[in-house]
């Protein structure tokens, strides 16, 4: 019996895991030759959502993502390279947007930061967890723009 309730404790537990949502095209490479990027924080209350990448809506129906029932992926995986993607932290306050760049390494994992400032603002930054460090920034600060690259500024949500 005891066994029962573990297994299917550890079941449960494991639907409530977001899936990563695969955002290029073509057969599925391994860890090694992708990125992720996620949102740091899984929790019931307030999240990060990654509602665009590279001009792309990631919209998938409602219920996407078990942990928040929200039309948008809490993680993406990308191939490397310059990507840009358009977030939206929703908390018990309300939700903001924003838009952000960054510069992808294959094999790398990179994380949505936050951080609430008083009762009505947030403020968030990536992190490349291989490193510590902060990477990329608001979209329009970026170096080198690509004049032809797919932001996700003028993004309908």
């Amino acid at each position: 019996m005891r066994f029962l309730l573990i297994t299917l404790s550890f079941l449960l537990c494991s639907a409530c895991i977001p899936t990563p949502h695969k955002v290029y095209s073509g057969p599925d490479l391994p860890e090694n030759a992708t990125v992720l990027i996620a949102d740091s924080v899984e929790e019931d209350f307030e999240g990060i959502d990654i509602t665009c990448v590279d001009g792309e809506s990631t919209r998938n129906g409602w219920g996407y993502d078990a942990n928040n029932f929200s039309e948008h992926p809490a993680s993406v995986i990308v191939l490397p390279g310059r990507r840009y993607i358009g977030t939206r932290y929703w908390g018990m306050n309300g939700s903001a947007y924003g838009h952000y760049w960054l510069d992808t390494k294959a094999g790398h994992k990179y994380l949505l930061r936050r951080e609430l400032v008083g009762s009505y603002a947030v403020k968030v930054w990536i992190e490349d967890t291989s490193t510590g460090t902060v990477v990329g920034g608001i979209t329009g600060g970026e170096p080198n723009k690509d004049p032809n690259a797919k932001t996700c500024i003028d993004f309908d949500y």
